[in-house]
């Protein structure tokens, strides 16, 4: 939102995109393209120090607050969603499976790792 005001407030002739550097991950995997690219974000945050970036952290919001507008809208919104049942069901079967976050990760990787659920968790069901 930063960039989208500033460029209403002071026209699109005021800025520039460039590239700056590029990261080849071509031969990467997932994890070491994500390391690769942040890697290299975090070198341009500290070495420029950007007036329009968020965060001082690259991938993180961390050091980023919220305006207490911001934090009341938010709260609207998500107070005010409400899905229907066939709209619950789709997101289930979209976050099944392969497309679920924790699929394939086992041991130590896996939140559940070495707990059970409890007899009243399992009464649930």
């Amino acid at each position: 939102m930063h960039i989208c005001r500033a460029l209403l407030a002071h026209g699109y002739s005021l800025f520039s995109l460039t590239i700056l550097n590029y990261v080849n991950i071509s031969n990467c995997s997932t994890d070491e393209a994500k390391t690769k690219i942040l890697q290299c974000e975090q070198f341009f945050i500290d070495t420029l120090l950007p007036k329009y970036n968020i965060a001082s952290t690259a991938g993180s919001l961390l050091g980023f607050k919220h305006t207490e507008k911001s934090k009341a809208l938010i709260s609207i919104v998500i107070k005010g969603k409400i899905h229907t049942e066939e709209t619950i069901a789709k997101i289930s079967i979209a976050k099944s499976g392969k497309n679920n976050h924790w699929y394939g990760k086992t041991g130590e990787k896996n939140p559940f790792y070495s707990k059970t659920y409890s007899a009243e968790t399992k009464a649930k069901n």
